[in-house]
């Protein structure tokens, strides 16, 4: 059926070779199921977490049986470190059931925000549990173990958490998002178990290890950046690394599709459950690397499809709960900047009223942090970092922008930033070794 508009044209019209690539795009789609990459990457099951089955619900009126078994099993486990575990346990069959009840249209706004109220506190449940065992287990390999059970258990919960975030009302935006921050919180909660290399370690590992499609790596970068928030300053480079990693991998893997099936990826991330603004820091980081024509075409697809999802997100969210979608903005970082002025550009001007004063006040923390940045050698690192990752037109035409808000005695500093900009883009055009990989760099 793809290839019947192939035979309208013979092979030596010009509109052959289009034809041929458009039935070969329909093909490729034909061919793959996106769902199933999503089910296998965010839509995790019973067996996913070691359990059998869901078992009852929490609109069951015989639920109250299954929370006695839970604090009867409590009650008697008193190693610290096993108490984590169980608690890991109890949060995962709390997650499956809110999933559960996300899907069922016969459920009420309140039961469902009640099931994913439970999950988050479990999940706070972990946290303090492992801090505990953190705090008495002088075993390294028993405290390894821990915090590697920790992380393969939370990174599986926040890419769930997508999941259900699909499945539920605008109004419950809320309780998903603080069943997130409950679970970065919980996953943090292992650099008080282990050394900082420890934990980005075993992360690269588990990622690895878990299941999931040729695109894993974009969900799993989405909880990494929100993990990110939470991680101490003084382990944040753990969680860079991870992310760095990860969209390696990412890259990796979209570039080893043929054209026609790159575009699938443009299909994935439209179809995918999450936070729209995290998927396009994730295209940020992404679009600025050089990559091949197609797949800078794909990336930029996707992109697309973001600004509409954010766009009717935004749509039906209370002012509140606007504010909260993008509230981890605000806190100055460079690429934080950009990301307001991409949405700026490419969702109406009445739908981000409500979060009118987002820029102003993230240009503001940026100026705050310029002006640490002189007696802060780690904070003018980390502006330098940000510079040599995202050197390109649209950081020139933020830092002008910024420009006439930074103090007089500070402009040094930021025109050093502005320098290596510039000087990152002649880098990458001399390391060039031929025109048409000059041309990825002018892409990029």
């Amino acid at each position: 059926e793809a290839n019947a508009g192939i035979f309208q044209f013979s092979e030596t019209d010009p509109n052959y070779l289009q034809a041929l690539s458009i039935a070969a795009a329909q093909e490729a789609r034909e061919e793959v199921d996106v769902g199933k990459k999503l089910e296998l990457d965010e839509d995790l099951k019973p067996e996913d977490f070691g359990l059998t089955d869901v078992g009852l619900l929490p609109t069951s009126p015989f639920y109250f049986v299954k929370d006695i078994r839970r604090g009867v099993g409590s009650l008697f486990t008193r190693d610290p470190a096993a108490k984590a575990e169980l608690k890991l346990q109890y949060a995962a069959e709390k997650l499956l059931e809110a999933k559960e009840v996300a899907k069922k249209g016969d459920v009420s706004d309140k039961d469902k925000g009640d099931a994913i109220e439970n999950f988050k506190d479990e999940l706070e449940e972990v946290k303090k549990r492992v801090e505990i065992a953190g705090e008495k287990i002088d075993e390294k390999e028993k405290s390894e173990d821990l915090s590697r059970k920790v992380l393969d258990a939370t990174l599986k919960y926040g890419k769930s958490l997508g999941n259900i975030e699909k499945h539920v009302s605008p109004g419950l935006f809320d309780h998903v998002k603080d069943a997130k921050d409950a679970n970065s919180e919980a996953l943090v909660s292992t650099f008080k178990v282990v050394a900082p290399e420890v934990v980005s370690n075993q992360i690269l590992k588990v990622l690895d290890e878990q299941k999931g499609s040729e695109f894993k790596h974009f969900k799993n970068l989405e909880v990494l950046k929100e993990v990110e928030t939470k991680v101490p300053e003084a382990s944040k480079n753990a969680i860079v690394t991870v992310q760095e990693n990860a969209l390696n991998k990412l890259q990796a893997e979209l570039e080893k599709f043929e054209s026609a099936k790159k575009s699938i990826f443009e299909e994935f991330v439209k179809s995918a459950g999450g936070n729209e603004v995290r998927h396009l820091e994730i295209i940020h980081d992404l679009e600025v690397r050089p990559l091949s024509k197609d797949l800078r075409d794909v990336v930029l697809g996707a992109k697309e499809h973001i600004f509409s999802k954010a766009e009717d997100r935004l749509k039906n969210l209370s002012e509140e709960d606007k504010g909260k979608y993008v509230e981890h903005l605000e806190e100055g970082d460079f690429e934080d900047i950009r990301i307001i002025k991409e949405l700026e550009n490419n969702i109406g001007e009445g739908v981000l009223s409500g979060i009118s004063g987002l820029r102003s006040r993230a240009e503001q923390s940026f100026v705050e942090k310029i002006k640490t940045a002189e007696r802060d050698e780690n904070q003018k690192k980390e502006f330098l970092g940000s510079i040599e990752r995202f050197h390109d037109a649209k950081s020139i035409s933020v830092l002008n922008d910024i420009e006439k808000l930074i103090p007089e005695d500070k402009k040094n500093i930021f025109a050093e930033l502005k320098n290596k900009a510039a000087q990152e883009i002649r880098n990458d055009v001399s390391r060039a070794a031929n025109a048409s990989q000059r041309q990825h760099v002018y892409n990029a």
